[in-house]
């Protein structure tokens, strides 16, 4: 997925749930935060949020990426989708 991580004025948030391992990625690091901060936060191991990250999560535990997406989001990260398809992540200001 494409990733840009700034604001863009015609960005969709999605609530679909689903989200890619560039997006996480991306998120993780807008929030500076390591793989294991997100472990302890969202309750998913550390070697399934790897796992997540280079393999991407088509295949994951619907549970697990739940879980990252809304402790992601709390966190302040919105998931969005622009006008060209592509995915990306902003942070709420």
């Amino acid at each position: 997925c494409h990733l840009p991580m700034t604001a863009h004025a015609d960005a969709i948030e999605t609530h679909d749930g689903q989200i890619c391992a560039g997006q996480l990625r991306a998120a993780r690091a807008l929030l500076d935060w390591t793989i294991q901060t997100l472990a302890d936060k969202s309750g998913v191991s550390f070697s399934t949020i790897r796992r997540l990250e280079s393999e991407g999560t088509a295949l994951a535990r619907g549970s697990s990426v739940q879980a990252l997406r809304k402790c992601l989001e709390k966190a302040g990260v919105n998931f969005v989708t622009l006008p060209d398809g592509s995915s990306g992540v902003t942070v709420k200001a």
